[in-house]
């Protein structure tokens, strides 16, 4: 719950990085894993081209917001949303809580799947080193500053550091401070 949640999911994250590592034979260890390939033609669209696989990540984004919103209107996100405000009542009325809790998170992890894969089939590899500890804490600062209750909230937060990681650009170091 609360702070316990959000310090064993960093500290589960940090140690999978590691594992990521450790184990060079199926995963390349420190360099990674190299030579992805962007996805093939999709009606006669090469996706090798920058703009072109802009336009196709910009369509999965709408389309997996568009899914999450939707989601976020039903009854069922509406239920998850009241069990965060207090589950101790929605306990006492019979909410599964433990179910929910459990669907969330793996809804939540599977549209960062989705995210993971544009993102390696972009760079063409995807190695431990691109989800530092640095990296998690700007996804939990982007939900801090824009709010955990309402769907832009988080989408806000982030844009706002990303505003401030461009103006900073320099300045690498200074940017966790600032955050």
């Amino acid at each position: 719950r609360q702070f316990y949640f959000f310090l064993s999911t960093f500290a589960a994250g940090e140690a999978i990085r590691q594992c990521f590592i450790q184990f060079e034979q199926p995963f390349g260890g420190i360099s990674g894993i190299a030579f992805l390939t962007p996805p093939g033609k999709l009606c006669g669209t090469s996706f090798y081209d920058t703009t072109h696989y802009y336009l196709l990540v910009l369509l999965i984004l709408l389309g997996c917001g568009g899914l999450l919103y939707r989601f976020n209107l039903s009854r069922t996100g509406r239920t998850i949303q009241a069990m965060a405000e207090n589950e101790n009542l929605s306990a006492a009325i019979g909410v599964n809580a433990w179910a929910l809790k459990t669907l969330a998170f793996c809804i939540g992890s599977f549209f960062a799947g989705v995210a993971g894969t544009l993102y390696a089939a972009y760079n063409g590899i995807v190695a431990p080193t691109d989800f530092t500890s640095q990296f998690m804490f700007k996804i939990i600062a982007a939900v801090i500053i824009g709010g955990h209750r309402t769907f832009w909230g988080p989408v806000i937060g982030l844009l706002v550091l990303t505003i401030m990681e461009e103006a900073l650009r320099g300045m690498a170091q200074w940017v966790p401070l600032i955050w």
